[in-house]
């Protein structure tokens, strides 16, 4: 079942994503990576985990060990000092026992200065390691988090699987980056706003900015007082627009990082949202 389950997500794959070929991966974050020649990788969502978002999956022949999911950070992410220690702040709140392991420092081959930090989400050596990547040009900057999902696998291979895989990332030309993702956002790119009575009486604004790289930036305030500044990556598949948080102030619990709402309305200057876990609606004005 798991051979033929990998068959069938390999032919989706390479039916969908012809600029990927067999000795490189081209991402919809637009970095390219080309394949180590003694790993067995593809690009693809994994129905487990999520139907629509797509990873790099490290395979064993039928055994998946690893999952790779590459972003494109918001413009002026530059510095991966800054950005990992807001990481592991945020890390740090949901598991307060977290332990941060070894990490390494290396150009890749597309001369993308790189960080990666291995860690822990109790501690406990026993408990399997997550990886964090962090690439930049210093005009553009990337981060990639490995997850492991062999309980067997050697988690020391899986760092050095991972790392050689990021030692020959480069960022693609834009001719080639995958364009399937990207055109049915186009329509929302814009900066937007909500300004809404709540039904305490408080006034709620919400700034909205969705961009073409398909990062995002929020900002929310109630009676004129900051509640939430967060930015992170989205896109949008059948009328739901899918959120992942990568920074927030304050920092979010794991399991509001990632979040949905609903198209309910559309048009070149109105949007509303109706989000999935608490049906509440906003609607939002094209301010540009």
């Amino acid at each position: 079942m798991k051979a033929l389950a990998k068959v069938v997500l390999v032919c989706v794959w390479a039916l969908c994503f012809s600029s990927v070929y067999a000795d490189s991966i081209v991402s919809s974050s637009g970095l390219q990576f080309d394949v180590p020649d003694d790993l067995d990788l593809t690009y693809q969502a994994i129905p487990e985990i999520d139907e629509a978002q797509k990873y790099i999956a490290g395979w064993n022949q039928d055994q998946l060990d690893y999952i790779v999911l590459v972003e494109k950070l918001p413009p002026g992410w530059l510095d991966s000092k800054v950005y990992l220690s807001g990481f592991f702040r945020d890390v740090k709140a949901a598991y307060p026992n977290m332990k941060i392991g070894k990490s390494e420092r290396f150009d890749s081959q597309g001369n993308l200065k790189s960080t990666v930090v291995e860690w822990r989400k109790s501690g406990s050596t026993s408990d399997k390691p997550s990886l964090v990547f962090f690439l930049t040009d210093k005009k553009s900057s990337y981060v990639g988090f490995v997850t492991v999902i062999n309980p067997d696998v050697d988690t020391e291979k899986v760092m050095a699987d991972t790392v050689s895989i990021f030692k020959l990332a480069s960022i693609a030309s834009h001719e080639i980056v995958p364009s399937l993702e990207k055109k049915v956002e186009t329509d929302y790119v814009g900066a937007w706003k909500a300004n809404e009575t709540l039904p305490n009486g408080h006034q709620l604004v919400a700034y909205m900015n969705l961009k073409n790289d398909l990062s995002f930036a929020t900002k929310v305030s109630v009676n004129g007082k900051d509640v939430l500044e967060a930015t992170g990556s989205w896109y949008v598949k059948d009328q739901v627009i899918y959120w992942t948080y990568l920074y927030s102030n304050p920092s979010l619990p794991s399991d509001a990082k990632q979040d949905q709402d609903s198209i309910v309305d559309f048009d070149a200057s109105r949007l509303t949202l109706e989000n999935q876990k608490t049906g509440v609606r906003h609607v939002f004005s094209r301010t540009n």
